[in-house]
C-alpha cells in the first residue's frame, strides 16, 4: 500500500500503532495509523518552522526540533497541537531523551540559498528539562553537530560532521548525570550517522522466543511485559528496540535487500558484534 506524505520527510518515529512523520517543507508532523495503513491526521508546527526530528517524552508528549526560528516545539499528541516553544541555539537538528532530559544538537550551519554558501558557527548541545520545558544548560561541541543518541544508560553521544572540507568530524561523549563532556574523539572523516551497541538491547533480544525473533509482529503487550522482565528492562526499552527494527526493516525494503521477515542480520550485527547464523 502507498500512503502519500508531505514535502521533504526527514524523520519518522513510531509509538504504539502510530508513525509520526516529520515533513520539513510541509511544516507538519503527519500521523500514520500502521494498523489501518492510512493517514490519521497532521500536527502543524507553524509556517516556515522547518521541523527536522521528533522524540517522544511520554505517550502524549513529544519534542520536535525546528530550524526556524531555532526552537524545539512541544506537542500534545492527544490534542494534536503545539503547547509550547523552547528557544535553543542555532539550527537545531538531532534530539535524544535520557534521564528526563532532552539533548538537542544545534548544528549552527547556516546556508545562504542565494549564493549556496554555508557558514559554520559555534555548534552546541542544548539540555532541556522535560518536566519544565526549560533549557538548563548549553554545551559547546565540535563544528556542525547533527546526530545525537544515548547508550541507554548514562552517556550522550554527539556526532559533528565538520565542514566537509578542512574540518573533520568528531565524536563527543557527554555524561548525562553531570552534563559535562567526558571525552572527544577526532574521526578524521565526515560521519553521517551513529549506532550504539547496547548490552540492554542484547538482553532484550536474548529474552525473545525464536518465533518472536522471526516475527516481531507477534510481540504485543503481554509479550512485551514478559520480555522486559526477562531482560531486566522496561517495556519502554522493548518498544524502543522494536521501533529501531521497524525503521531498519523499512530501509532494507527500500534498498531491496530485505530477505525473509525477522530481525535483520545487520541490526543484530550492530547490536551484538557478530550476526547469528540464523535469526531463529
Amino acid at each position: 500500500d502507498i500512503i502519500t506524505i508531505g514535502s521533504t520527510p526527514n524523520d519518522v518515529q513510531v509509538q504504539h500503532n502510530l508513525a509520526y512523520v516529520v515533513n520539513t517543507y510541509s511544516n507538519n508532523i503527519q500521523i500514520i495509523n500502521l494498523l489501518e495503513q492510512n493517514s490519521a491526521g497532521e500536527i502543524s508546527v507553524g509556517s516556515g518552522t522547518l521541523p527536522e526530528k521528533i522524540a517522544f517524552i511520554n505517550s502524549f508528549k513529544a519534542y520536535v526540533t525546528c530550524n526556524e526560528p531555532d526552537q524545539v516545539v512541544v506537542l500534545n499528541l492527544n490534542t494534536k497541537s503545539v503547547t509550547n516553544k523552547i528557544k535553543v541555539q542555532s539550527k537545531p537538528w538531532g534530539i535524544t531523551i535520557i534521564n528526563k532530559k532532552a539533548y538537542v544538537a544545534n548544528s549552527a550551519a547556516v546556508t545562504n540559498w542565494v549564493t549556496f554558501k554555508t557558514t559554520y558557527g559555534n555548534s552546541s548541545v542544548s539540555v532541556i528539562d522535560t518536566t519544565t520545558d526549560q533549557v538548563i544548560k548549553t554545551i559547546k561541541v565540535a563544528t556542525n553537530a547533527t546526530e545525537i543518541t544515548t547508550d541507554g544508560n548514562s552517556k550522550v553521544l554527539v556526532i559533528s560532521t565538520g565542514d566537509y572540507a578542512m574540518i573533520p568530524g568528531q565524536l563527543t561523549i557527554i555524561n548525562a548525570n553531570t552534563d559535562e563532556i567526558e571525552k572527544t574523539v577526532k574521526l578524521k572523516t565526515t560521519p553521517s550517522a551513529i549506532m550504539v551497541n547496547r548490552k540492554q538491547q542484547i538482553a532484550i533480544i536474548n529474552s525473545m522466543t525464536k518465533k518472536e525473533k522471526a516475527d516481531p509482529d507477534l510481540i504485543k503487550a503481554s509479550r512485551k511485559i514478559r520480555i522486559s522482565k526477562g531482560s531486566g528492562t522496561r517495556v519502554q526499552d522493548v518498544n524502543k528496540l522494536l521501533k529501531q527494527f521497524l525503521q531498519s526493516q523499512k530501509m532494507m525494503k527500500k534498498m531491496k535487500s530485505m530477505g525473509k521477515r525477522g530481525l535483520p542480520n545487520d541490526l543484530l550485527q550492530k547490536l551484538q558484534g557478530t550476526p547469528p547464523s540464523k535469526l531463529n
